[in-house]
């Protein structure tokens, strides 16, 4: 769990890299293509995105064997990041189309809230049941 742990934090810095990259991408540019309709996308797509994640969160986890059960909690939590950086992917994107950097910024709060959903905290670990922990603290 612990390498889970520096993994989350890993896509939380990528996302703050995207970010800044936004800026210096679009620094000087003037094409200011319909910011409004891209702000929306941004906003369905961080609403489906958070969603995503919390019906990933309240899914069960099964297995029969430690293994099994690792498998299926890391399976979940790639899932859960990928939804939440798909909104800094729309963002980057509509950023370089519009030349309006501030739109990565509102997709990166969606972006940072899903993250913080995802994390392998030890509250997220023991809300699935007190028999999760030891098999992912167990050594594979």
């Amino acid at each position: 769990m612990p390498e889970l742990r520096t993994l989350s934090l890993s896509f939380v810095q990528a996302d703050v890299l995207i970010v800044l990259a936004a800026f210096f991408i679009t620094s000087g540019h003037g094409s200011r293509t319909s910011v409004e309709v891209w702000l929306g996308v941004i906003v369905l797509v961080g609403i489906a995105a958070l969603v995503t994640v919390a019906a990933l969160r309240r899914r069960p986890i099964v297995g029969e064997t430690p293994d099994a059960v690792r498998g299926e909690y890391r399976q979940l939590f790639f899932l859960k990041v990928a939804a939440s950086n798909c909104v800094e992917l729309v963002g980057f994107f509509a950023t370089v189309v519009t030349a309006t950097p501030w739109l990565t910024l509102v997709a990166a709060v969606f972006t940072f809230a899903g993250l913080a959903m995802s994390a392998p905290t030890r509250a997220d670990v023991t809300r699935h049941g007190p028999e999760l922990l030891p098999a992912l603290l167990e050594a594979p």
